[in-house]
C-alpha cells in the first residue's frame, strides 16, 4: 500500500513540535508495512521570523529530505496577506510538490489530507489531476470556536464531499463538523500517542507537595486564567500542591500577573516553551494532569499525560468526554471556576489517600490511543477505500 499524506501544518526547523502528530501517524504506519511519503507547502508567518541568517532558510525553495525512512517534500514560503491567495499558494505548491514526488517515488493509491484547510482543498485538486481516491482526517478547532470565514465554507464542503472518507479525531467533533460537510459522512478515528517516549517514570513520584501540570499553548482557548483561579481556591482551603504550566504564548505575561495578584506565585511554576523530552520529565514530576480548556478537537496532551501513568482533570470541552472515565481521571463543566476546583481537590485527595494505578491508566492509553492501534484502523480504511476504487 502507498499512501501520500499532505498536511496543512507540519514540524519545520523553527517549529519542531507543531503537528508532530501527524509525523508520528506517519512514521506509525511507515513501520507498519505503509510506503508513505509525505508534502508540505510551509508558508511561514512573518511573526515567526528572527532576524538573523534564519531569513535565508526560507527563500521561497523546494527541499527534500528523508526523515525516518519517509520522503519529506517541503516548499518553504513566506505566508501571503490575504486568504484566499493563501490558499492560491498553498494549492499551487502542492501541485508542484505532487509532480516532484510522483516522478520519484511513484504514483501513490491514496493521499490522506489533515485538515481541510489547505490540506483537504489541495488534496481535492489533485486527486482529480492523478485521479486518485483521497480522504480528509479534520484536526482544527476554529470549526467549533467560530474562526471559519464564510469565503471558506464553500471550499470546504467541496472538499469534504468529494472525499472518499472523512474522518473527525472526537464524537464531539464529530457532530460539530455536520454543518460543513454538506452531504458527506463523518467517520472518527482518533490521534495516537507514541507510548514508546511516552512511558511510567523512571522512578515513583513524590507526592509532597503534590503537583498538578497544565501544558499548552498560552492563549484564551486553554483557560489558564480559570485554572489560576480554581487553584487558588484550592490553595486556600490548606491543600500542600503545586501548579507548573508549560508552554509560552500571548497570554503569557497576563496570566503570571494574574498568579501574582491571585497571591500563588510562590505555588506556581511558569515553565515556558517546552522540548517534548521537557514535557516528558514535566510529567513525570507531576501528579495529576489538568486541561481547562473551552474547545478541544481531541486533546493529544491528555493521552500523553495518560500514557506516563497520570490521571486526568479535563473539562467537557469536546475531544477529552471520548478519552477520561472514572478510572483515569474526572471530566468537569467548561468555564466552570468553582466545579474546576472541585475537580482539582478531588483529584488531590484521590491521589493522596487511594493512590493512582499508574500502569493501569497507561494500560487504557496503549489499548485505545497506541499507534498500533491507530494505524491498524487507518490501514484497515484505506484498504477498503482503494479496493472499492479499483
Amino acid at each position: 500500500m502507498h499512501v501520500l499524506i499532505l498536511p496543512s501544518w507540519y514540524p519545520m526547523h523553527y517549529a519542531p513540535t507543531r503537528g508532530i502528530f501527524f509525523q508520528e501517524q506517519a512514521q506509525a504506519l511507515h513501520e507498519r508495512d505503509v510506503k508513505t511519503g509525505i508534502i508540505y507547502p510551509n508558508f511561514r508567518g512573518l511573526k515567526t521570523l528572527h532576524f538573523d541568517k534564519e531569513v535565508l532558510r526560507d527563500h521561497f525553495q523546494t527541499s527534500f529530505s528523508v526523515e525516518k525512512g519517509i520522503p519529506v517534500y517541503r516548499f518553504h514560503g513566506w505566508n501571503p496577506k490575504f486568504g484566499r491567495l493563501r490558499m492560491w499558494a498553498f494549492c499551487r505548491q502542492s501541485r508542484r510538490l505532487m509532480q516532484k514526488y510522483v516522478e520519484r517515488h511513484g504514483k501513490p493509491e491514496l493521499i490522506h489530507a489533515h485538515s481541510a484547510v489547505w490540506g483537504g482543498v489541495a488534496a481535492r485538486e489533485l486527486s482529480q489531476i492523478y485521479d486518485l481516491p483521497y480522504v480528509v482526517t479534520e484536526h482544527s478547532s476554529a470549526f467549533l470556536r467560530g474562526k471559519i470565514d464564510e469565503w471558506q465554507k464553500a471550499y470546504i464542503q467541496k472538499s469534504f464531499e468529494d472525499a472518499d472518507a472523512v474522518w473527525a479525531v472526537s464524537s464531539a467533533f464529530q457532530r460539530g463538523l455536520k454543518p460543513f460537510t454538506g452531504e458527506a459522512e463523518i467517520g472518527v478515528i482518533p490521534n495516537m500517542v507514541d507510548t514508546t517516549f511516552f512511558q511510567l517514570p523512571p522512578r515513583p513520584r513524590e507526592i509532597n507537595p503534590l503537583t498538578l501540570l497544565s501544558v499548552c499553548w498560552l492563549t484564551p482557548n486553554k483557560g489558564i486564567d480559570l485554572l489560576l483561579k480554581a487553584f487558588a481556591r484550592t490553595v486556600q482551603i490548606g491543600a500542600n500542591v503545586q501548579l507548573e504550566i508549560g508552554g509560552d504564548g500571548p497570554e503569557g505575561d497576563r496570566l503570571r500577573s494574574l498568579a501574582r495578584d491571585l497571591g500563588v506565585q510562590e505555588h506556581v511554576r511558569f515553565l515556558g516553551e517546552l522540548s517534548r523530552k521537557e514535557v516528558r520529565r514535566a510529567m513525570w514530576r507531576a501528579n495529576a494532569f489538568v486541561s481547562a480548556s473551552y474547545v478541544e478537537t481531541f486533546g493529544i496532551v491528555l493521552i500523553e499525560a495518560m500514557a506516563t501513568g497520570l490521571p486526568v482533570v479535563a473539562t467537557q470541552s469536546g475531544g477529552p468526554s471520548d478519552i477520561v472515565h472514572s478510572g483515569v481521571g474526572q471530566l468537569v463543566p467548561t468555564g466552570d471556576v468553582q466545579a474546576l476546583s472541585n475537580g482539582l481537590s478531588d483529584m488531590i485527595n484521590r491521589v493522596k489517600t487511594k493512590g493512582i494505578d499508574e500502569p493501569e491508566v497507561r494500560n487504557y492509553v496503549k489499548k485505545n490511543y497506541s499507534a498500533e492501534v491507530v494505524s491498524q484502523g487507518l490501514k484497515s480504511s484505506y484498504r477498503a477505500i482503494t479496493r472499492g476504487s479499483k
